[in-house]
C-alpha cells in the first residue's frame, strides 16, 4: 500500500434537515472565518482527494449559492430532492456519482474533527473488501473509509432508509486507532456544539 492518498473520493452527507439543531449544520462556524463545510472540504482537499461530493438539501444549496459560491469550484454539490426520507438515501445518491469507486470516504457533516494524520492513516490501511473506521479506546468514530465491494453492494440496494451499521455486519472492518477521541463526537444540538467546542 502506497501512503500518498492519491483519487480518494468523500461523500460528504450535509441533506439533514437539523432539526435539533435549529440551524443548518454545514454553515455552524468551525472558527471566526471558516464554516463546517469548508473546514471539511479544505481536509480532503489536503490529503489529495479530487473527487468531492456534498449532498444537499435545497435549502443549503439556495444558502451555498448565496453564502459560499466558492464551493462550487472545489465540490461538486448533489441535492437530495427527499431528505426527509434519510441518511441513507443521501448516501446512496452521492456514491452513484462516484467517477472513481474504488474507495470512498463516508463523512458526515456534523464531525467536523478531521485532519490530515487521521485520513492518512485510514488510507494506509484500506481494503477493498470492506471498510477502515476509527477507533478510540474500543469505540468507533468518524468517518468511514469504504471499498469498493461495499460501495457496490450499496449502490444496488433500493431507496429504503437501510440502517448503515447493520449493512456493514457482512463485510471486513479494520480499526484506525486513534488517541483523537474527537472522532467520537456527533453534533446534533445546539448543546452538543457548545460542548465540542
Amino acid at each position: 500500500m502506497t501512503s500518498e492518498p492519491v483519487n480518494l473520493p468523500v461523500v460528504i452527507l450535509a441533506a439533514g434537515l437539523s432539526g435539533r439543531m435549529g440551524t443548518l449544520k454545514p454553515f455552524l462556524k468551525w472558527d471566526n472565518k471558516t464554516t463546517f463545510i469548508e473546514k471539511i472540504i479544505r481536509e480532503y482537499i489536503r490529503i489529495g482527494s479530487e473527487e468531492i461530493l456534498v449532498v444537499v438539501n435545497s435549502m443549503v444549496h439556495e444558502r451555498l449559492q448565496k453564502d459560499l459560491p466558492q464551493l462550487y469550484e472545489w465540490a461538486r454539490i448533489i441535492v437530495n430532492p427527499e431528505p426527509e426520507k434519510g441518511k441513507f438515501l443521501s448516501l446512496r445518491l452521492g456514491l452513484n456519482e462516484l467517477r472513481t469507486p474504488d474507495y470512498c470516504f463516508i463523512q458526515n457533516i456534523d464531525n467536523p474533527f478531521i485532519d490530515e494524520v487521521l485520513l492518512g492513516g485510514m488510507v494506509d490501511l484500506r481494503v477493498s473488501d470492506g471498510y477502515v473506521v476509527p477507533c478510540y479506546h474500543g469505540k468507533t468514530g468518524h468517518p468511514l473509509l469504504a471499498g469498493k465491494l461495499l460501495i457496490g453492494y450499496i449502490q444496488t440496494l433500493g431507496i429504503k432508509d437501510y440502517n448503515l451499521r447493520l449493512l456493514l455486519n457482512p463485510f471486513r472492518r479494520i480499526f484506525f486507532e486513534t488517541e483523537n477521541k474527537r472522532v467520537l463526537v456527533n453534533i446534533n444540538s445546539e448543546n452538543d456544539y457548545i460542548s465540542a467546542f
